[in-house]
């Protein structure tokens, strides 16, 4: 048995991909700012914006890298432990069977 992908209530998958796509398109404004900073009526104002703007992006992105790395790491780990023997599906059968035939013999 294997885990190929966290599930949950809350889906760390597809909030990354979420996040990943609000990436891109805040990317997308930034590039037409810088572009259209040369029409802007005050250039330094402009350029001071786009500059702020330019460090939450980098913020974004560092954060998004961080949790995708941390989501890899989870799902290795669940990987990990389900094939590594940590849960021996067989010996809790056995043991699940074991009590019913005790409960069996006292009932």
């Amino acid at each position: 048995m294997t885990i190929e992908k966290p599930q949950g209530a809350f889906d760390l998958e597809g909030e990354l991909d979420q996040a990943k796509k609000i990436l891109s398109e805040t990317k997308k404004l930034y590039l037409k700012m810088r572009a259209a900073l040369s029409n802007h009526p005050e250039p330094l104002k402009g350029v001071k914006e786009l500059t702020q703007f330019g460090g939450e992006y980098l913020k974004a992105l560092n954060i998004i890298g961080k949790q995708e790395a941390d989501l890899e790491k989870q799902c290795t780990s669940i990987r990990g432990v389900l094939r590594g023997g940590a849960l021996d599906l067989e010996a809790a059968r056995n043991e699940i069977l074991g009590r019913v035939a005790r409960i069996r013999e006292r009932g």
